[in-house]
């Protein structure tokens, strides 16, 4: 993996302040501060997105024409766009929750297709599609069936996108030495994913209450985990934009 310290004094200049800058957001998320009332659409509620189009920013400034850097940049695009609906629109809304949903699918999707790319063989690509295949078709059908009170559509897909994310992170701990970074952002990030869930459903689905439920709402960590994943996905493209066939 190439060394940022190999790279133009500029840009290790711009991704320290980068990396200032998105640690400042999660400071002000954590400690509730809210500068809307010095300027109007900075409301509190807007600086999660701030943060993670700060880490998009971040990974489009070392962006390189080669698969990893790319395909992250993408994928950060995707989420995003999420992270956008997420903000804006009300999550209250079944519809909004199914787009949010779809968009977690694009994002983890871009990941899979990464994870074909670094597999060498055909065998390899086709055995990684027909156990994606296989699982989510397991979800899709048996879920709903044997545990109808918990498993929604909704919740029916969400399933099928943890099943897949773990199945990606697992695919990429083949190739652990050159994408440690994005595996342990993924794994940051579908725990901040989960936690979201329980705040938007699950903690009433399950019938959750008692301390877990009081430190889920006080403390923002489910923002926390998110951006810390996303932080960690970006760095990883920022470390890796110098390489050509990588």
């Amino acid at each position: 993996m190439k060394d940022i310290r190999d790279v133009s004094l500029i840009k290790r200049v711009s991704f320290i302040i980068f990396t200032i800058l998105i640690v400042a957001c999660g400071v002000f998320v954590v400690g509730k501060f809210d500068f809307s009332e010095s300027v109007d659409w900075l409301h509190l509620e807007v600086l999660p997105f701030v943060t993670f189009c700060l880490c998009l920013l971040m990974s489009l400034l070392y962006l390189r024409f080669n698969k990893k850097s790319v395909i992250t940049t993408l994928a950060l695009i995707v989420f995003c766009v999420g992270a956008y609906f997420y903000t804006f629109q009300d999550m209250t809304d079944t519809n909004t929750q199914y787009i949010v949903l779809y968009i977690l699918c694009g994002f983890q999707l871009c990941f899979a297709i990464y994870g074909l790319f670094l597999d060498k063989g055909l065998g390899f690509k086709v055995l990684d599609i027909g156990i994606r295949v296989g699982l989510s078709l397991l979800a899709y059908f048996l879920l709903p069936q044997y545990l109808p009170d918990y498993f929604s559509t909704i919740n029916t897909i969400f399933a099928i996108y943890l099943i897949n994310s773990l199945f990606t992170i697992v695919v990429l701990c083949f190739y652990f030495k050159t994408n440690y970074l994005t595996i342990c952002g993924l794994i940051l990030l579908l725990v901040g994913v989960v936690f979201y869930a329980f705040i938007y459903g699950a903690i009433d689905l399950f019938n959750i209450t008692g301390g877990f439920v009081d430190f889920l709402n006080s403390y923002d960590i489910a923002f926390l985990f998110t951006a810390l994943g996303v932080y960690f996905i970006a760095t990883d493209a920022v470390f890796s934009s110098n390489r050509v066939n990588y």
